[in-house]
């Protein structure tokens, strides 16, 4: 009942945009991504400046492995707010998916500027940090993202590669060891960071 009166308000004629918008969250949480899309796509139309329908879009898309997609609605999205911390956070992933390390790490250090104490964010920073070679950052960016989630062991593995590649290989062993402590229990947090 609730899907049809939504698809009723849904008016193409750009009263519906919000409906619309909606009724897209409410196909995607019920796993209907192609249908989603389609709805997102069509409330996009009708008002070009929804900054949260060109984040969802991306969102599906990134979701779905359509990185470019995903990249290009995150693009858009930013446009209309360059400060939206979950633009920036889904954006900084997509471009570190793709390769694209220093535009990812500007996009994360965004994102850490303005939440300082979101884990995930500390997550991925300290991963990017530690593919640019900057292992300083990734050390000091991981401890407090370990402190912050504590059984997953993704976040221990890379401050032990972050320790090991300063030059400190006790520290090192000892990252790594509790990041095999953690999946030998089972511990596995790390798969849903974002």
């Amino acid at each position: 009942q609730a899907l049809r009166e939504l698809r009723a308000a849904a008016r193409l004629d750009g009263s519906g945009a919000d409906a619309l918008l909606n009724l897209g969250a409410i196909l995607a949480e019920g796993g209907r991504t192609a249908d989603a899309l389609d709805y997102l796509r069509r409330t996009i139309q009708l008002d070009a400046g929804m900054l949260e329908a060109h984040y969802n879009f991306g969102l599906l898309h990134y979701r779905s492995g359509q990185l470019d997609e995903a990249l290009a609605a995150f693009d858009r999205a930013a446009q209309i707010d360059p400060d939206r911390f979950e633009v920036l956070f889904y954006r900084g992933l997509v471009l570190s998916k793709r390769g694209q390390g220093n535009e990812a790490l500007a996009a994360l250090e965004r994102c850490h500027a303005l939440a300082p104490r979101h884990a995930a964010t500390l997550y991925h920073l300290g991963v990017a940090y530690c593919r640019a070679d900057r292992f300083e950052d990734a050390i000091r960016t991981l401890e407090t993202a370990v402190q912050l989630l504590p059984d997953n062991p993704r976040a221990y593995y890379y401050l032990g590669i972050a320790h090991d590649r300063a030059g400190r290989a006790g520290e090192g062993a000892v990252a790594f060891r509790r990041a095999s402590e953690l999946r030998a229990a089972g511990s596995d947090r790390a798969r849903r960071l974002e």
